[in-house]
């Protein structure tokens, strides 16, 4: 024989029932839930076992919604800090999420701030479907499985080279820059990727000089020759001493990025997501559109919302993928993930006097007079996004960059720093340009907006 808890329960079987009863009337009582979601969850429930609420006569279901009225009243009352607001409501069916097949109604109580965006409410027992405000934001469920596609990804996925690694890192990294459409999809070009590609490959382009005092480019797949990037780029470095001055100079660089941009398409763009011998279009559909792949909805929202777990994975797997490849650079002069994966600050002494000029010879953070012992500091911090570009440089005192090291800076740094791009920013692109260092107003305040954005939504959970 099948019991029911909830008829045990009205029959006085349950030792506690004293303690969990809130209300009662002629056809149904309130008591309890023993699970609750939340402080003050309540079921009430019909003392006529049906499984459906619709099984009920219309003086049984006044019964039921008039009771639903007064546990609201006695709760507001019940607790110091009354509740907010309620989510009331039954699940129908097995199908509706039913698991006592006795009719019941649940009262809800709700908290400000008891999750991080309330809105949808009810709408959330079909997470796809709830968010309807914002397509492009990725909702729990949907985060969830892209860290586990990333991680199969890297941990499963075919690796004949380091391509993969700079896709997905091309890919995080224009998440931060490009907006999404109205559908919640990204459009991401194919020529924003290849320049990507050019900008993570540029400095292992250059030559490594290994433990044995030999140098060389590093190996960057499991194949006879170097991959077809790094000597493209390799050539690039040739005439140009930096990529600023490269980009500089229009036929060039438009010829290098089509050339990079055809090797992206010819091997790891339509490779990326295959897991052993299965297809798993879980980025973005493998097909270009107009010259662009397109991330499907909520994709965008989790690369920002993970860029810095991402960076990390990525990077990791890249670097022992080279050192694998490249055995005598254990115990090389220079590290290898500083020469990998390092910031290229140190090479910009020609930017400081610019800086200099603009903060009046102050620190940008604590207004003091800079001494000798001034440093170059990246605004949005490097462990955030890892690229160069003039707007995101300033100049600060030792201990002031020591104080930030990879946090940001208080928000009123932001809005000084908005405005010193705003105002000295031609003339911050005039010297960023002479000197070959690469610039870019947008991005550079895309990318701080994330940022920011990003630490006030930490800060609430």
């Amino acid at each position: 024989m099948i019991t029911c808890p909830f008829c045990d329960f009205l029959g006085g079987h349950d030792v506690c029932e004293t303690s969990k009863r809130i209300a009662s009337n002629i056809h149904a009582t309130a008591f309890l839930d023993g699970y609750p979601v939340s402080e003050g969850h309540t079921l009430v429930v019909p003392h006529r076992h049906v499984a459906s609420i619709f099984e009920l006569g219309g003086e049984e279901q006044t019964s039921i919604w008039n009771l639903v009225t007064e546990v609201r009243d006695r709760l507001r009352q019940r607790f110091a800090v009354p509740p907010d607001a309620f989510n009331v409501g039954p699940n129908d069916g097995i199908d509706a999420g039913q698991t006592v097949a006795h009719a019941h109604v649940h009262v809800i109580p709700r908290y400000r701030g008891d999750v991080p965006d309330p809105r949808g409410g009810i709408r959330w027992v079909i997470p796809r479907k709830a968010n309807y405000w914002n397509p492009a934001e990725a909702d729990p469920f949907q985060q969830v499985e892209f860290l586990d596609f990333i991680q199969s990804l890297l941990q499963h996925g075919e690796f004949a080279s380091t391509y993969k690694f700079a896709l997905l890192q091309a890919l995080s990294d224009l998440s931060l820059e490009l907006d999404p459409s109205r559908d919640g999809s990204t459009r991401i070009p194919l020529d924003e990727i290849a320049r990507k590609f050019i900008s993570s490959y540029w400095e292992h382009a250059a030559p490594f000089h290994f433990a044995d005092g030999t140098s060389g480019l590093l190996r960057q797949n499991s194949g006879p020759r170097n991959i077809s990037v790094i000597r493209l780029i390799s050539e690039a470095r040739s005439a140009f001493r930096t990529l600023g001055l490269m980009k500089q100079s229009r036929q060039p660089w438009n010829s290098l990025v089509g050339d990079v941009a055809g090797q992206v398409e010819a091997m790891p763009l339509f490779k990326l997501q295959t897991i052993g011998r299965k297809h798993i279009d879980s980025l973005y559909a493998n097909h270009l559109e107009k010259g662009a792949i397109i991330l499907r909805k909520g994709v965008q929202d989790c690369f920002r919302r993970f860029h810095g777990i991402v960076l990390r994975l990525v990077r990791r797997e890249w670097f022992e993928m080279v050192r694998k490849r490249n055995p005598k650079s254990t115990g090389a002069p220079l590290d290898l993930a500083e020469f990998m994966f390092g910031s290229e600050r140190n090479q910009w002494p020609g930017i400081r006097p610019i800086l200099r000029e603009i903060q009046g010879g102050k620190c940008f953070y604590c207004d003091d007079p800079l001494s000798r012992n001034e440093e170059l500091d990246h605004f949005i911090p490097w462990s955030l996004y890892p690229n160069d570009l003039a707007h995101n440089f300033v100049l600060a005192c030792r201990r002031c960059n020591s104080k930030k090291s990879d946090n940001l800076a208080p928000s009123e740094a932001l809005d000084r720093w908005l405005e010193r791009n705003t105002i000295r920013g031609d003339r911050l692109v005039a010297e960023a340009n002479a000197i070959g260092l690469p610039c870019d107003a947008r991005i550079s305040a895309k990318v701080a907006v994330w940022a920011y954005e990003r630490a006030e939504q930490e800060f609430k959970l």
